[in-house]
């Protein structure tokens, strides 16, 4: 699902930063205007600029709809983007890394190798104070 503003269409979808920045470069000089987002496997999307949000990173460029096409030109001139490829998996989307099941399943391992440890913590933390 896109959480993008409306009329706003997703043109780039990458997990390597360097290439959201050459997107982002090609569609500025040729004044097309766009804005970036991050987001990961969760599906949390957040605006560029912070922090990596986790595992499986993956950076957004959007365009208005009525410069989709443009947009497109511009990005297949720089990078190898496959959008047939993404319009297969049912996304108007161009993507340089193809997702699979796999990386939502390797996103959620690590997820919760990270965050079920530190639940036990708080969840010990919290009998220790009830127990004082």
């Amino acid at each position: 699902m896109n959480h993008v503003a409306l009329g706003d269409v997703e043109v780039l979808r990458t997990g390597y930063l360097s290439e959201a920045d050459i997107a982002a470069a090609a569609l500025e000089e040729a004044e097309i205007p766009f804005y970036r987002r991050s987001g990961n496997s969760s599906g949390l999307l957040l605006g560029m600029g912070g922090a990596g949000i986790g595992p499986m990173e993956e950076y957004i460029i959007v365009v208005p709809a009525a410069v989709l096409d443009d947009a497109r030109d511009v990005l297949a001139g720089v990078l190898a983007v496959d959008y047939d490829q993404s319009e297969a998996l049912g996304e108007d989307v161009g993507t340089t890394r193809p997702k699979s099941r796999m990386t939502r399943i390797v996103a959620t391992i690590i997820l919760s190798m990270t965050l079920v440890p530190l639940a036990i913590l708080v969840l010990i933390g919290l009998v220790l104070l009830v127990l004082k």
